[in-house]
Formats: structure tokens, C-alpha cells, sequence
């Protein structure tokens, strides 16, 4: 049971309108720490997804940015043209995470690529 697939792809693509958000400027993402503060701003380009079907995949990546801050990194989260939080939770591990890094220790000024990223929306 669940939800049928032409359901799933029109949530999937509000999803999408909602992380590039009103306005000409980029959506982003961050990697936080288990505290909630921001080890890594890494901005999107406009749209920030393609979509096929109910999968989501990140556009024209990798995107990269210097880390601002130096710590653990716990979690990911994607915000808007208006630094609105749209998606938040993202677990970051080096296994069994949301999203997969090849080490959770970041460093301030370390340079952070992010390859690829795929949502799928759940059945």
C-alpha cells in the first residue's frame, strides 16, 4: 500500500519548485553538525534538481564550497531562494546515512564536494 506512482511524481515535483523557491537566486544546502551549527554552505544552481519520475537527482554537480566551520557533521539540509529551510534531517554518515561522505570530520576551510544526491519519494 501507498502511494500511486502519479501521485508521487507530483509531490516529487513540488518538492523541487519548493527547494529552488520564488525569485531568480539559487536554492543550497548545508552540512550541520549534531548541534544544529553550519560546517558547509554549498550553493545550488537554479533549477537544483532534474526529475524523473519520483526521483529527484541533483543538477550540475559536483558542487563545492570551503567549510566555514570545523566539527562532525550529523546532518543535511536544503533551503531555498529565501534561506527558507525546505528539507531538513538528511543523516550524514560514512554508512547507513541519508547521504554517504568518505569522512564526517570537517575542517574549516577543507574543501567540501558534493557529488551526487538522488530523493525518492517514498511508496
Amino acid at each position: 500500500m501507498g502511494w500511486n506512482f502519479a501521485v508521487r511524481c507530483a509531490h516529487q515535483t513540488i518538492s523541487a519548485q519548493a527547494v529552488d523557491g520564488p525569485g531568480p537566486d539559487a536554492a543550497s544546502l548545508e552540512f550541520l553538525n549534531a548541534q544544529g551549527t553550519v560546517l558547509a554552505h554549498i550553493a545550488l544552481n537554479r533549477p537544483a534538481f532534474t526529475q524523473s519520475g519520483d526521483l529527484l537527482t541533483l543538477a550540475n554537480v559536483p558542487r563545492e564550497a570551503l567549510a566555514s566551520a570545523g566539527g562532525i557533521a550529523a546532518f543535511l539540509r536544503f533551503k531555498n531562494s529565501r534561506e527558507e529551510i525546505i528539507y531538513d534531517g538528511l543523516t550524514v554518515g560514512v554508512a547507513n546515512a541519508d547521504y554517504i561522505v568518505n569522512s564526517v570530520q570537517f575542517r574549516s576551510g577543507q574543501i567540501i564536494r558534493v557529488a551526487s544526491i538522488t530523493l525518492k519519494h517514498a511508496a
